[in-house]
């Protein structure tokens, strides 16, 4: 096995525990802003809230996972016999493999809620949840780079 291939290995396993660590919080915090509203625990009180707590946790779970494993997991990766370049290739890879499969997610979440349901339409939830994952795995790949390259400094900055 390659350093590459092992790298990617490794990096889907990342994306995978970000992934299942989001729907989780997503559902919990669904029932838990519900709570808070006063409203009653319904299909058509808590379905409708999914997507948008996908959004917002997805996103904040990538860019803290993001970060953290750029200046953290590019050292095991190395060490695995890995190349800096395969490191990279395997966290870009990572962030590309959470977008997508987050987008796959709200769109699915989207298909299902009724259109009468619906705050947002699920096509315009789509192209902002598209927008702002792939700003938000940029921001964590560029901190993520800066925390590795100057330390303690960098995450005080943060």
């Amino acid at each position: 096995m390659s350093g590459l291939t092992r790298s990617l290995k490794y990096a889907t396993f990342r994306a995978a525990r970000v992934i299942g660590i989001c729907l989780l919080m997503a559902v919990g915090f669904v029932f838990y802003f519900a709570l808070l509203d006063g409203a009653q625990f319904t299909v058509q009180n808590l379905l409708p809230r999914f997507p948008f707590m996908l959004l917002f946790i997805g996103n904040l779970m990538m860019m803290f996972y993001g970060m953290v494993d750029v200046a953290t997991y590019t050292q095991i990766t190395l060490t695995y016999g890995s190349t800096r370049r395969d490191a990279a290739i395997s966290t870009v890879y990572m962030h590309l493999l959470e977008v997508l499969t987050f987008e796959v997610l709200m769109a699915a979440s989207c298909a299902f809620i009724p259109a009468q349901w619906q705050v947002v339409t699920g096509k315009i939830l789509c192209l902002l949840a598209l927008v702002i994952f792939l700003v938000g795995s940029g921001l964590a790949l560029v901190t993520g780079v800066l925390m590795h390259r100057f330390g303690k400094v960098a995450y005080v900055i943060v």
